[in-house]
């Protein structure tokens, strides 16, 4: 794995009493680090040791021989650490003798760093310490070896000030651009100087001219980021702040040491280039994702993507990816393999004439969640929706599990399993998802066969609710839906009612309700059949079986069968179905004879 280069600073001081009044001594430390030009936060791993002029280890944190082995953990504010080193009450941490300065001259600190993610770094060069804490131990009578300690100490008290402190107020906006500068937490109320560096959130940037008051980086028409001044000098990210501001912004395009060579963009959508990167993605696999990183933080850059996969995701922040949340590139869409360009304007990554052939008059952009459950062309099939909370509750095949349960909270990280219902490649199938009383219910299959699930949409809280049909035999619920008070449904034959408790799940009496209903005004509404076929029929009570409403299509059909030409003669039957209530109307569908058509009534025979 590649590491990312690590930049840091450090300010050592020695404490003037601990070595008047002890044999042991503290040097308290502090530090910055900024990883490709960001500043580190959380908690870091550090190790110490002092080195001789000649680079041996004479002392390590661990008060063992050679380089440390063992870690310290520091909290990381904004890139800034700091600890005494040799304080024993630091766990982990090994007692600095005094003795040490008076034996050896020219200490210098070594210092190793790990994020967690790049491994355990050296952090630069030996450093030299700020301070000489030998002249603590000896000759402490020596007014002038004590007040150039102070005045050392007052210079350090200083360097660390300035790194800890965002910049003052106010500022006139001049100065030269020939030397190094601090970097500097930026301040939206004063002006900067060209050259100038300042640390934006976790970003640090280089100002390419004098910055007016309130020009926020990273406004690429005043800033740029120290990573791509570090890709135009062709060095490490880490040694940027060490160089001059002239040598920084000479090597930028478009600057030199005297100012801008070149205009700034004057065309309407123009967009100065800084950097281009390419992306090769091979391989065997059916799909691969490329996210690209922030469009506001990459102004310029630009990244061709060349794939001679199947299925190619690129993804990235929200609304940045040609105006939407992704673009999904496949044989949909252009021939393999294709290239593609991308562009940052500060705002979006807008993509430019691809190389390769992408299909004309097709758009692989998109927005929204996306998530890809099955890889490839595979399909994940998922139906029977149903809202419960801040999720969405669907029936998914993963192409490992099955068809189980998921739920989404609309996001792709938040887009899982629920529960595997039923281990194995054959999936539990769960149909019918209906929210009740604050849990949701299913009809799902496992050992005890189809029966009646409950959940709560954790994997503990997903539990068999009622087994109809004891053993491997199954109930198989279906037409489950709610009802006022009561969840309906038919399992094993019978009509069900349910409060949400065992106690309270009992059969009722066959009723209409056994099939698909709609209530409009204080009349239910079914499909009856008697002597005119299967028509529109209505209830004004649950318990009455109801009457005919409406015979949609009348009479009956006489056909000649073939090859007997006997004469069959069958009632003509609307088949009314799909009943939706939609403001004060009812909609079903229905044939009269000329085909399924969308029906609507008002609850009146005219209407």
């Amino acid at each position: 794995m590649k590491t990312k280069p690590i930049l840091f600073f450090f300010l050592s001081i020695l404490l003037l009493g601990n070595f008047f009044a002890l044999q042991g001594a503290t040097l308290p430390h502090q530090g910055r680090v900024l990883i490709s030009g960001k500043a580190f936060e959380g908690t870091g791993s550090f190790r110490f040791a002092l080195v001789d002029t000649a680079g041996n280890l004479v002392w390590n944190h661990q008060g063992t021989a050679g380089d440390p082995t063992t870690d310290l953990s520091l909290d990381v504010k904004g890139g800034f650490y700091s600890i005494a080193l040799g304080d024993p009450s630091i766990q982990g941490m090994a007692d600095l003798h005094a003795s040490l300065f008076t034996s050896y001259a020219g200490l210098k600190l070594r210092i190793w760093f790990n994020d967690g993610t790049n491994g355990l770094q050296q952090l630069g060069t030996d450093q030299n310490l700020l301070v000489a804490p030998y002249a603590l131990s000896t000759d402490t009578g020596s007014a002038q070896r004590i007040a150039s300690l102070e005045a050392s100490l007052t210079q350090a008290l200083a360097r660390i000030a300035t790194l800890e402190q965002p910049p003052a107020t106010g500022g006139s906006g001049s100065g030269s651009s020939s030397g190094s500068s601090a970097i500097q937490n930026y301040s939206a109320s004063r002006t900067y100087p060209r050259g100038a560096l300042v640390i934006v959130g976790q970003d640090s940037f280089i100002a390419t001219t004098n910055v007016p008051v309130g020009t926020t980086p990273p406004n690429a028409s005043y800033w740029t980021n120290l990573s791509v001044a570090a890709n135009a000098l062709n060095v490490p990210v880490e040694t940027i702040p060490t160089l001059s501001a002239d040598t920084i912004l000479n090597a930028l395009p478009g600057t030199s040491p005297g100012g801008p060579t070149q205009p700034g963009p004057s065309l309407p959508g123009e967009v100065a280039a800084t950097s281009r990167s390419y992306v090769f993605v091979d391989g065997t696999a059916q799909y691969q994702e490329v996210t690209l990183p922030s469009a506001a933080q990459n102004v310029g850059k630009e990244y061709v993507i060349h794939s001679k996969i199947p299925d190619l995701l690129i993804k990235g922040n929200k609304g940045e990816i040609d105006s939407k949340d992704y673009g999904l590139f496949n044989t949909a869409t252009g021939t393999i393999p294709f290239s593609l360009t991308f562009v940052s304007n500060g705002t979006e990554w807008k993509i430019t004439k691809p190389f390769g052939s992408v299909a004309s008059g097709t758009s692989p952009f998109g927005s929204g969640v996306f998530v890809d459950i099955v890889k490839g062309t595979g399909s994940s099939s998922p139906a029977s929706f149903a809202a419960m909370g801040n999720h969405l509750y669907f029936s998914a095949n993963d192409g490992s599990n099955g068809a189980e349960l998921w739920k989404t909270d609309g996001t792709v990280t938040g887009t899982m399993m629920v529960k595997d219902v039923n281990p194995g490649a054959n999936g539990s199938n769960p149909t019918g998802l209906t929210v009740f009383n604050n849990a949701l219910y299913f009809s799902a299959t496992d050992a005890n066969g189809t029966e009646l699930w409950k959940s709560d949409g954790t994997p503990n809280g997903t539990v068999l609710f009622k087994d109809f049909v004891p053993g491997s035999g199954s109930g198989s619920p279906i037409n489950i839906w709610v009802d006022g008070n009561q969840l309906r449904f038919k399992a094993a034959q019978e009509s069900w009612n349910s409060d949400g408790t065992l106690a309270g799940t009992v059969v009722q009496a066959p009723s209409f309700t056994d099939n698909p209903y709609a209530k409009l005004g204080n009349w239910y509404y079914f499909a009856g059949n008697d002597n005119n076929g299967t028509e529109l029929w209505r209830s004004d009570a649950l318990s009455y079986s109801g009457q005919l409403f409406k015979d949609l299509w009348q009479g009956s059909s006489t056909r000649i069968l073939y090859p007997s030409s006997d004469i069959s003669t069958t009632l003509n039957s609307s088949g009314p179905g799909d009943f939706t209530v939609f403001g004060n109307t009812l909609y079903f569908s229905a044939s009269n004879g000329s085909g399924r058509e969308l029906w609507k009534s008002d609850g009146s025979l005219a209407g």
